[in-house]
């Protein structure tokens, strides 16, 4: 039974993500739950999708945890299975995304948008079924040393930037987390405007920000597009080596279907070979049989014809016997 669920909720991960019905009707339900989402006030329509909603996402929820140890391996330790998928990535947003349809929340503004805000993680419950999702997160995985050392840059240019700045113009910036604003929109080069330096020795500080940011940013760019030309790559290999062992299966079967073949036929002839064999002995023997048969009824022909010249001649001299007396 358990087996039977798991084949039926499980994603088929990998480079190429296959696509099941149960995969298409999931999509389909997260999509339609997002609808209540549109809207600010709700209604009773909406409140049923909800709930509705909720309800295969609970029993999709179950059936993924009575079945973690099919997925996660742990050895002659299975209860570490179902301990361990609560806290995996997916299962956390499976679960947010649940909460808000059957824990009762207050009316106030806090609890309505908090409320909001679990159930737009339902969003994210899409990505499970993304091939392209789960690209970007191979291509991540791979290159997280060099996007950590990036961000751990990033972070430092940030710091000092904002640390610099808040002394030259304490005027401008109340607080810290004001220059710390101003250094990230710096360093990602949005600029809002809201905040900006004033003194000329906080613009060319601004402006020395800028072109340290824009470098900073190219960073990480160039290493997740190298990373996805790579995954790209591989990918595209992947494919092509699963092609060529699929002809060469395909190439295999059919030769060994011609071996098959062969064989059979090979046999067929043996047999008639065999049976025409047979029919030659037999053959052989009828006539034997015959000749033998041939031969006894000559020999008792001849010795009629002897006994019956034996008796003539006796005949003939009891016939002259008598003529004499």
């Amino acid at each position: 039974m358990r087996e039977k669920l798991w084949e039926m909720v499980r994603t088929k991960e990998g480079k190429h993500l296959k696509i099941t019905n149960y995969d298409r009707f999931m999509i389909g339900v997260i999509l339609v739950s997002i609808i209540p989402l549109c809207f600010h006030e709700t209604n009773f329509v909406l409140t049923v999708i909800d709930k509705i909603t909720a309800v295969f996402f609970i029993f999709d929820y179950i059936a993924r945890w009575v079945t973690a140890d099919f997925k996660y391996k742990f050895k002659n330790q299975r209860w570490k299975s179902f301990c361990y998928y609560p806290i995996t990535a997916y299962a956390i947003v499976d679960l947010l995304s649940i909460i808000p349809s059957v824990v009762p929340f207050g009316s106030g503004n806090r609890a309505m948008k908090l409320l909001s805000l679990l159930k737009a993680i339902r969003v994210f419950r899409v990505l499970r079924y993304s091939s392209s999702f789960n690209f970007a997160v191979n291509v991540f995985r791979k290159e997280k040393q060099t996007l950590i050392a990036v961000f751990a840059v990033a972070l430092g240019y940030i710091g000092i930037s904002a640390v610099v700045l808040y002394q030259v113009e304490p005027g401008t910036f109340n607080n810290m987390f004001d220059a710390i604003y101003w250094a990230t929109t710096e360093l990602t080069t949005v600029g809002y405007g809201d905040i900006y330096p004033q003194t000329v020795t906080g613009r060319l500080i601004g402006m020395f920000s800028s072109f340290i940011g824009i470098a900073v940013v190219a960073l990480p760019a160039g290493v997740i597009t190298a990373g996805f030309m790579t995954e790209l790559s591989e990918a595209q290999q992947a494919k092509l080596e699963a092609e060529r062992k699929l002809q060469e299966m395909q190439e295999e079967l059919e030769r060994q279907k011609r071996r098959e073949r062969q064989q059979r036929a090979k046999r067929r002839k043996q047999a008639q070979a065999r049976q025409q064999k047979a029919q030659q002995l037999e053959a052989a023997k009828r006539t034997e049989s015959m000749n033998s048969q041939g031969g006894k009824s000559n020999t008792a022909d001849k010795s009629n014809v002897s006994k019956d010249h034996n008796l003539e001649s006796k005949r003939k001299i009891v016939k002259n016997d008598c003529i004499k007396k």
